[in-house]
């Protein structure tokens, strides 16, 4: 039974893994011409265009090795962390993507910007979305606040509020980003919204090291990570509307280097975990996530 449903989530992910590519691939290709113009253009872009590359590879690596410790688990749930990482550095990949793309129309401008306004709108949504694993991973942490200072809540109880949270944060931010009336505002707005979420994870991932109930990763180092990742994709979300390609490619390269920091916390077990008996496999819906 478990062999025939880790069958279907392989193939399910590379089917998901083939179209997403092929989307962003058919996309490239529509603009091509564009693209080609803007190597003539702006001096210096084949740089950044490089090593986003080299990110979008990279991200890739990274997903398919936390996939690939959820498969080898006796037996798998969308719930346990190892997946919901995954994931996020799934979504993350084709985000990364979706810069690049950004970068390139934006500084020669043959986009109106009602066009580049809906691009870019996908883009933030797809940045939503992307931090959905993390919250639910975070989202822990409640259960630990409301045991201790309101009352004991059932494991069914805390999935269905873990739920509406998550469906809230989804709801609410995809229509502000929907109905942002410019690219300006969009560009200003959205980048916040991002780093309020992204924020909340912080503190749920510090608060779950200092309780230690967060046995499969760093949550410290994860936390500070991410505090430094907010700065930088701000940064980055910002230099969007700019042509200023230095900048871009500096705040490109340090949302890299806080992303570098993220994952290490995601490798590394903490001091309260290496030393502790040989531990079982966990899913979220148990107490302790491992």
């Amino acid at each position: 039974m478990m062999k025939e449903k880790k069958g279907l989530f392989k193939r399910t992910i590379l089917i998901l893994y083939i179209i997403s590519t092929l989307s962003i691939l058919s996309l490239f290709l529509i603009y091509w011409p564009y693209f080609l113009a803007s190597l003539e253009i702006m001096e210096g872009i084949e740089y950044l265009i490089v090593f986003m590359t080299f990110r979008i590879m990279f991200t890739t690596g990274v997903c398919y090795f936390f996939y690939l410790k959820w498969f080898k688990q006796e037996a798998i749930y969308t719930s346990d962390a190892y997946f919901l990482i995954g994931s996020y550095f799934f979504i993350m990949i084709y985000g990364k993507a979706m810069d690049m793309f950004l970068y390139l129309t934006n500084v020669v401008g043959f986009f109106p910007e009602s066009s580049y306004l809906i691009i870019v709108k996908l883009r933030y949504v797809l940045m939503l979305f992307n931090a959905m694993p993390l919250l639910y991973i975070g989202l822990e942490a409640l259960i630990t606040l409301f045991n201790t200072y309101i009352k004991d809540l059932t494991r069914k109880q805390f999935n269905k509020i873990r739920m509406y949270i998550i469906l809230g944060f989804i709801a609410l931010f995809s229509m502000i980003i929907m109905f942002s009336p410019s690219l300006s505002v969009a560009l200003r707005i959205t980048p916040i919204m991002a780093a309020i979420i992204m924020l909340g994870i912080v503190i749920m991932f510090i608060f779950m090291y200092a309780n230690k109930r967060l046995s499969q990763a760093n949550g410290l180092i994860v936390g500070i990570g991410f505090l430094l990742f907010v700065i930088t994709s701000i940064a980055v979300s910002l230099l969007l509307d700019t042509e200023e390609l230095m900048s871009a490619f500096i705040a490109e390269a340090l949302n890299f280097g806080t992303y570098c920091i993220v994952l290490i916390g995601f490798l590394v077990k903490p001091k309260y975990a290496r030393h502790a008996p040989k531990e079982r496999v966990l899913r979220t819906e148990d107490n302790l996530i491992t």
